[in-house]
């Protein structure tokens, strides 16, 4: 088992809870992971995970946490709840997998980190 395998799991199992929820829930699923902080639905939707930056393209550690991310989402129906957009027009999103903060989740797996400033541009 790797180190994120084994992270992913004591996540888990430590039973990481929502925190902060705006605007309203709907399920949904994705289509495709752009980094470790970007996902696209079906719908074509693209969502920023709200509350962490993960390494952008090109920097250490950009493949491992957008790989992550894939581990986490694909395949799986999720919770999402919108807050606004940020300025390259994503929705800035709280994603939850089986109740559990995709948000959270990055963190404690050290593949992201808190976002230290808000780039919301308008609320929904």
């Amino acid at each position: 088992m790797t180190g994120y395998s084994m992270r992913a799991c004591l996540a888990m199992a430590a039973g990481v809870v929502l925190w902060g929820c705006g605007g309203s829930a709907v399920l949904s699923r994705v289509e495709r992971v752009e980094s470790g902080d970007l996902v696209v639905l079906r719908s074509g939707e693209r969502l920023r995970l709200a509350g962490i930056e993960a390494p952008l393209e090109g920097h250490d550690r950009f493949e491992e946490s957008r790989g992550l991310l894939e581990r986490i989402v694909l395949d799986k129906k999720l919770k999402i709840t919108r807050f606004g957009e940020d300025v390259d027009g994503a929705v800035i999103a709280e994603i939850h997998v089986d109740g559990l903060s995709v948000s959270k989740m990055m963190l404690i797996l050290s593949a992201a980190e808190e976002r230290a400033r808000k780039p919301i541009t308008n609320r929904r």
